[in-house]
């Protein structure tokens, strides 16, 4: 458990100076950070790391089809348990939804999954974020836009807005630049390397860092229930479920079952926030959702990776 806690610890606590921070650093600066994340070091990383891949000789589609088909099912599953329980609009049972199967893998997944595994794990990492970007992200959009109480936009409308950013992602546009290189066997020269190494370093401090500069003076309120709710979909549902499925339904390879089940357990991702405040939908209810799982995940990430290994078919 030691061993755990001195690996996850310190991301935590790079979490807790962006929050401590976030008032000195003030919203240009927040602004200004989380665009070095989003536009520049974490696009770099990642095309670094599909680039220096293997991916042709190691990816797996069934891993696709497995993560993809966990993740609708749970979406269905959480959409229909807020409907029930608490009897929002649909498309605010959209973003609940959204939020019990969207984990925090760029900012918080890839550093702790490359720390503990090594570069063997950002194939499987990097794949499990574009999922999570080019289906979760649209399908909420769409849901979200058809619910417009004037009955001006179809749920065909919404998801092909929301598809054509999707698209755009600088996320997805550097992870598929990087898969290309690799699937076309380029060599990647020394300077071109230099410059990949310097900038990515950045990435992982920098997202923590922004990602608890988010976490501060967001709006909180409305009742726990749903946050509740939702961080237990997220930090123990979602992963028992995916590893139901890669290890007894699919059985996926171990090397990419890590770092998915990694993935699954951490708390919802900053991503649902700007989803609900692009559409005006759950703001408040969303910031307090991702303020309880992240303090839930401190307790529930360490032991989640202490019992890891212990799973069956890992």
């Amino acid at each position: 458990m030691l061993e755990i806690l001195s690996l996850v610890i310190p991301f935590f606590a790079v979490i807790g100076c962006g929050y401590a921070g976030a008032r000195l650093i003030g919203e240009t600066g927040q602004r200004g950070i989380n665009n070095l994340v989003l536009y520049f070091a974490l696009p770099t990383l990642l095309f670094a790391m599909m680039a220096r891949s293997d991916i042709g000789t190691r990816f797996q589609g069934d891993f696709v089809t497995a993560y993809t088909s966990v993740s609708l099912v749970l979406f269905a599953v959480a959409f229909a348990t807020v409907k029930l329980l608490f009897r929002p609009r649909r498309g605010e049972a959209a973003v609940h939804a959204m939020g019990a199967v969207y984990g925090n893998t760029g900012y918080m997944g890839i550093p702790i999954v490359v720390t503990m595994l090594g570069q063997s794990a950002s194939v499987p990492i990097v794949v499990s974020l574009i999922i999570d970007l080019a289906i979760m992200v649209p399908l909420t959009a769409a849901i979200v836009e058809s619910d417009d109480p004037r009955g001006n936009r179809s749920v065909a409308h919404g998801a092909m807005s929301a598809l054509r950013g999707t698209i755009r992602n600088p996320l997805i546009l550097a992870s598929a630049l990087g898969a290309a290189w690799s699937l076309a066997a380029l060599p990647i020269p020394v300077m071109l390397g230099g410059f990949l190494d310097l900038l990515g370093a950045a990435a992982a401090p920098c997202a923590l860092f922004a990602m608890g500069c988010s976490l501060y003076g967001k709006p909180l309120g409305g009742t726990l229930s749903p946050a509740l709710l939702i961080s237990v979909f997220k930090l123990v549902i979602h992963p028992i479920v995916l590893w139901f499925a890669l290890t007894w339904i699919w059985t996926i390879d171990p090397e990419w079952t890590k770092p998915a089940l990694i993935a699954a357990s951490l708390p919802v991702a900053v991503t649902v926030y700007v989803v609900a405040r692009q559409y005006n939908t759950l703001v408040v209810s969303t910031s307090t959702t991702i303020l309880v799982s992240t303090s839930l995940s401190l307790v529930s990430v360490p032991v989640f990776l202490l019992l890891l290994d212990r799973l069956p078919g890992i």
